[in-house]
């Protein structure tokens, strides 16, 4: 509608003047800088900036003026505070609500609190079938520790990865079986998790491991 207006004022034609066409077929901007503190580190690097562009994003931007705000800190409260012009279509791609998001100790009381509702509503595995995901423990609470004690007395052949809460990059990670009492007792009520480790895994080229990390944007929630 402005730019309608702006080409009837001028030339008395509907339609758009060149340098409005050329806004209107502008790129999709994504901004990172954050809003509480101005950092801008781009969580997945070069990557992330390559797939961005590749997607057809222009930036990143240091203004207000983004379809995209890239960001893996809770942003939402900073984002309503700055007031922004309000425009359709913004997308913010972190969950103010979701800690579990980054933190493995959230993430294992999380999933713990799927799997029990689940099994009150009936919906719990059969016995016998695989696990819908890794075995995880948090070793803070004094219950999950006696828990995975408990498992590794069951199966001692089992191996068990030992994470920081909130480490990354493959740091701070240990390799422990049921023989590794020493090690076990220091991680016992510490922030740390014990995942199974995955025996077997699906190798890419090179015989190397793997990950893959999935972004979801739901929409609506029913």
């Amino acid at each position: 509608l402005t730019c309608r207006r702006r080409a009837d004022e001028r030339t008395g034609v509907s339609g758009c003047s060149g340098e409005a066409r050329m806004a209107k077929s502008a790129r999709l901007r994504w901004r990172v800088a954050s809003y509480k503190d101005g950092k801008r580190s781009v969580y997945g690097g070069p990557f992330v900036e390559q797939a961005l562009a590749g997607a057809g994003f222009g930036g990143p931007v240091a203004d207000d003026d983004w379809d995209l705000f890239y960001t893996h800190f809770p942003q939402g409260k900073a984002v309503e505070a700055a007031k922004l012009p309000k425009r359709a279509g913004r997308l913010v791609n972190h969950c103010q609500y979701f800690t579990a998001a980054g933190q493995k100790c959230h993430l294992a009381g999380h999933l713990a609190r799927v799997e029990l509702a689940r099994a009150l509503r009936g919906e719990g595995d059969a016995p016998g079938s695989k696990p819908r995901h890794l075995e995880t423990y948090n070793l803070h609470t004094s219950q999950e520790s006696a828990a995975w004690r408990e498992a590794m007395r069951n199966q001692p052949e089992r191996h068990w990865l030992v994470k920081t809460c909130s480490g990354g990059a493959s740091r701070g990670i240990t390799l422990v079986s049921s023989a590794d009492e020493d090690t076990i007792a220091a991680s016992i009520g510490t922030w740390s998790v014990a995942q199974e480790y995955l025996h077997q895994p699906l190798l890419s080229t090179g015989g190397r491991k793997f990950h893959m990390r999935l972004y979801l944007h739901v929409s609506r929630w029913e």
